[in-house]
């Protein structure tokens, strides 16, 4: 009886390449579209403007690439089956996200200002840091914010970034601006720049 060949595997497909995509492709697009025809996103109270500072922001926004093909060369690795890759896969995981961190900090022009205008404005996650100084006890907070929510205005509030969140932004901020739960080198550091 003559032996047969093997069999041929199927193929990988090319799907999940190809949705993927185009689910960064065509919304990216419409993007374009928008812009360049100077329609704004959001409408009404959410009305978000395009960048007056993109010429600022896109230079240091190429950064992001490096830091992305990190990420990419981690789940690569992870794929492979020797257990060196796989511990490779982890150490370049853990790189690309202090690298993404050292990015979403540094990136913006005048980073400095920018953070601590994001940290302190009520439209933005100051609202998170506003909301925590009034908290005097935690658990009463919890308690109470369901109630919270149906008597407060988005006018009184100031936004609606506490609103439409659940609770856990303001009791990570809560806890990270008590005194004594920041370790002194991250105070200084922060306080310095």
């Amino acid at each position: 009886m003559p032996r047969r060949a093997p069999p041929k595997p199927p193929p990988r497909s090319r799907a999940i390449i190809g949705w993927l995509s185009l689910s960064f492709v065509v919304p990216f697009i419409a993007i374009l579209i928008l812009y360049s025809r100077s329609i704004p996103l959001g409408q009404g109270y959410f009305l978000y403007r395009w960048s007056p500072v993109r010429e600022l922001r896109a230079p240091a926004a190429v950064w992001i690439a490096p830091v992305i093909a990190l990420a990419c060369g981690a789940v690569w690795l992870a794929t492979r089956k020797s257990i060196t890759a796989r511990r490779g896969a982890v150490a370049l995981f853990l790189a690309s996200l202090v690298a993404a961190a050292a990015w979403a900090w540094l990136a913006p022009p005048q980073a400095m200002t920018q953070q601590m205008f994001n940290l302190t404005s009520p439209s933005s996650d100051g609202a998170f840091l506003i909301e925590a100084g009034k908290v005097r006890s935690m658990s009463r907070y919890l308690s109470e914010f369901p109630s919270m929510l149906s008597r407060e205005t988005i006018e009184a509030m100031g936004g609606t970034r506490v609103l439409s969140n659940p609770p856990g932004m303001t009791v990570f901020a809560y806890n990270a601006v008590q005194p004594g739960s920041t370790a002194a080198w991250v105070e200084q550091a922060l306080l310095e720049g």
